[in-house]
């Protein structure tokens, strides 16, 4: 019973992350074909890495748990990855959510824009952070 509930789980998810990845694929080859330069804008968007990330990531996560399902004490990370996952997930329909409300795709937008301006600071503030970790 319940590993044919986890199997009927997993093709869905495989089913529907390949989906999505095929769409995204198509998306980046009728911009190349188009132009190179849209095509290398559309592959640097921060909401195209998330989505494409999530995916893989849905995928990673579906075959780690259901390859170690049949022996539970194998799995020692698979929390951090799955929650990893879910916020990658999460930020896909944010992402998605922006096409149906202009104020919140705005917001989206400026939150893009401050962190695309502060993302140096952020990785030089982590490094710090780091340095003092390991002392």
């Amino acid at each position: 019973g319940h590993d044919r509930v986890n199997n009927y789980i997993s093709l869905s998810t495989t089913c529907i992350a390949f989906y999505f990845l095929v769409k995204d694929a198509m998306t980046l080859l009728s911009l190349y074909l188009t132009s190179k330069k849209l095509a290398k804008r559309y592959c640097l968007s921060v909401f195209n890495i998330i989505d494409v990330a999530a995916v893989v990531m849905l995928l990673g996560i579906d075959r780690v748990l259901s390859y170690y399902s049949y022996d539970p004490s194998t799995l020692y990370n698979e929390g951090y990855a799955a929650s990893i996952t879910i916020i990658l997930l999460w930020l896909k329909l944010m992402g998605a959510f922006k096409i149906l409300n202009a104020a919140f795709a705005l917001f989206l937008y400026a939150v893009n824009e401050v962190i695309r301006e502060v993302k140096w600071f952020l990785l030089f503030l982590v490094a710090v952070v780091l340095m003092f970790s390991d002392a």
